[in-house]
């Protein structure tokens, strides 16, 4: 039977790029079993070569039974920035809850 799941997951990440003038957004979104929850945010870079904070929470429904959820980042609008330039980006915090409602 099917149980809903609360998923709550924060990512601290920090641009490695050098600065330059555009700001684009990126969207993190929670996968379940390699599909798309719906469960995302988007937030534009204030500066490039900053730190930036996704907070990613909601509830979904799920079988019983082992499954895998991971979070994918992709850059959602380039807002004037080059489609083929490239970002690095280091973790800097990664923390992840799920638990499963009555």
């Amino acid at each position: 039977t099917n149980k809903a799941l609360f998923l709550n997951y924060s990512l601290g990440i920090d641009d490695l790029t050098a600065d330059f003038s555009n700001r684009p957004y990126f969207k993190c979104e929670l996968y379940i079993d390699g599909i798309a929850s719906g469960l995302f945010v988007i937030v534009q870079e204030i500066n490039i070569g900053a730190q930036m904070q996704f907070n990613v929470s909601g509830i979904r429904n799920l079988s019983a039974g082992s499954h895998t959820i991971d979070a994918r980042i992709t850059r959602w609008f380039n807002n004037g920035a080059a489609a083929d330039f490239n970002q690095d980006f280091g973790t800097l915090s990664s923390v992840f809850d799920a638990a499963y409602l009555n």
